[in-house]
């Protein structure tokens, strides 16, 4: 078997000098499920949209089929512009990237901690106990114990639920930095109740 020089000086060029090409069976079958997701919800809802149980649609059959397709093309544009982005610069900083995931790993339930508790103080002014003879009371007598409890329960599901149905189109480094900016936003938003407004109404209990 010969093989000529071009050839010989194709592979043996860095691999950063090499343009990337598009694997083409790989986006034609990409493309073919697309459009068979996009046709499956056009024919599930069209019945539905159409007839408009819910006054949402405004009886416009291709509702649910628009708004998919909206967001198949979308993801289409984000995989073509992903596809563009050398190797490596993956590589380069792909290191980066698994710092700040564990890093944000370990944040947000410290951030949950923090949220908690600034929650079950602005429960604790909010809906007050102050009818009790054993220091047990409130504590499992508490209405504002309980929805605290009971908003752990919820935050949790909350984390994942919105991870697994939306946001995982985002990646999980991204998605926990804006979790995590929405708690800070939160816990600054009730420390600053706290200290105002909740610093009064303690006050005069």
């Amino acid at each position: 078997m010969r093989y000529d020089s071009a050839r010989l000086s194709d592979f043996s060029a860095p691999a950063k000098k090499r343009r990337a090409s598009l694997d083409a069976g790989f986006f034609t079958t990409a493309l073919i499920l697309l459009a068979a997701g996009v046709v499956m919800v056009l024919s599930s809802s069209y019945a539905r949209a159409y007839y408009d149980p819910g006054e949402v649609t405004g009886g416009n059959g291709a509702y649910y089929f628009v708004r998919q397709l909206i967001f198949a093309l979308l993801g289409l544009g984000a995989m073509l512009l992903a596809s563009r982005i050398p190797m490596e610069l993956y590589r380069k900083y792909s290191l980066h990237f698994m710092v700040l995931t564990i890093v944000l790993l370990m944040l947000v339930p410290l951030l949950y901690v923090l949220l908690s508790a600034l929650f079950g103080l602005f429960l604790g002014v909010k809906m007050p106990n102050l009818t009790w003879t054993n220091e047990l009371v409130p504590i499992k007598q508490s209405a504002s114990v309980m929805i605290a409890l009971l908003g752990g329960w919820a935050y949790g599901v909350a984390l994942a639920g919105l991870y697994l149905a939306f946001a995982w189109r985002l990646g999980l480094a991204l998605y926990l930095t804006l979790f995590a900016l929405a708690m800070v936003i939160c816990c600054v938003v009730l420390y600053r109740w706290l200290k105002t407004r909740g610093a009064e109404i303690f006050s005069h209990l």
